[in-house]
C-alpha cells in the first residue's frame, strides 16, 4: 500500500467538535480511536469514538477488551475495522508533545498506517502520521484542519452535544486521583463529576431545546 506524504491533515466538523469537547469536558487525560480515510492524497478524519479507559492528570489507558469490542461490534454493523487509523488523546493541561508513553502507544497500534493526535484544554494539537514500511518513518506538526466551519453552532445544539459527549465520559473513563499519601483512589466520572466536571460546562437552557 502506497502511503501519500501529507503536509496535513483534514478532519470533519462534527469529529473536530467532538475531540475539543472530549478533551474540554474530562478533567485528567483522555483518549479514544478514530476513523480515517483517505481520499487521493488528502487523509480525513471522519469520526472519533470514545474507548472505555482509566485516566489519571498525566496518563490514559484504552482497555485493551473494549478496544477489541469496539472494533467486532463495527464489523457486525458492517462497518471496516480497517479504517480505524487514528488514535487520539489528550494532555489535558499539560503542554503538547509526544511522551515517550506516547511514542510506545504508537507503535503497538501502527498497521499500515496510524495518524495520531495530541490535544490540550488550551486548544493546542499536535498530528503526526507514521508508516512502518518500507522503512519506519515519522511525518510530525502536521497541521489539523476542518474541513469546514463547525457542523454544530453555539446554542442549544451544541448544548445537548455537549451533554451526550459528557455522559460517554461518566460511562466509559474512570479516573485515578491522588489521594492521602500520594496513593490513587478510582473514582468514576458520576462521583467526579460534582467536583472537577460541572463547573467546567457552560450551563444550557434546556427550555430551548
Amino acid at each position: 500500500m502506497k502511503i501519500p506524504q501529507p503536509t496535513c491533515i483534514f478532519i470533519a466538523p462534527l469529529a473536530f467538535q467532538k475531540l475539543k469537547i472530549y478533551i474540554d469536558c474530562c478533567p485528567v487525560e483522555i483518549g479514544g480511536l478514530g476513523e480515517v480515510e483517505l481520499r487521493g492524497d488528502r487523509f480525513i478524519v471522519t469520526d472519533l469514538f470514545l474507548i472505555a479507559q482509566r485516566g489519571t492528570p498525566s496518563e490514559t489507558e484504552l482497555e485493551p477488551q473494549h478496544i477489541s469490542s469496539f472494533l467486532a461490534e463495527r464489523l457486525a454493523q458492517g462497518r471496516d475495522p480497517a479504517l480505524i487509523r487514528v488514535w487520539w488523546h489528550s494532555h489535558a493541561e499539560a503542554d503538547v508533545h509526544w511522551s515517550l508513553t506516547d511514542q510506545n502507544t504508537i507503535k503497538s497500534f501502527l498497521g499500515d498506517y496510524l495518524i495520531s493526535i495530541v490535544g490540550n484544554k488550551r486548544g493546542e494539537f499536535l498530528c503526526r502520521l507514521d508508516t512502518p514500511a518500507p522503512a519506519p518513518q515519522t511525518i510530525e506538526d502536521l497541521p489539523l484542519i476542518p474541513l469546514s466551519e463547525p457542523a454544530v453552532a453555539d446554542g442549544p445544539e451544541l448544548g445537548r452535544l455537549r451533554r451526550a459527549i459528557l455522559g460517554e465520559i461518566r460511562e466509559k473513563v474512570r479516573i485515578l486521583l491522588p489521594v492521602d499519601l500520594g496513593e490513587l483512589y478510582e473514582w468514576t466520572m458520576a462521583t467526579a463529576s460534582e467536583y472537577y466536571i460541572e463547573g467546567d460546562v457552560p450551563p444550557v437552557n434546556d427550555d430551548q431545546d
